[in-house]
């Protein structure tokens, strides 16, 4: 996201103003963090929980697919 935010902002340098930097900032932040708890959330989860749903359910829509 850095690397896009970047290019974005070199070409589009004109419409960017510095007064705007906190916005990004901002959303740098909030996304890192909700990147970290979605992880943890999702560790604890697989960690609690197995994936057999999650597989049944793959391999009935895969099928339905095939038969389409």
């Amino acid at each position: 996201m850095l690397a896009a935010t970047g290019l974005d902002m070199l070409k589009n340098y004109k419409n960017f103003s510095i007064s705007e930097g906190h916005l990004l900032a901002v959303g740098f932040v909030v996304s890192f963090v909700m990147a970290i708890l979605g992880i943890k959330f999702l560790l604890t989860y697989i960690q609690k929980r197995t994936f057999t749903a999650f597989g049944i359910y793959r391999i009935l829509v895969a099928f339905l697919f095939w038969v389409k």
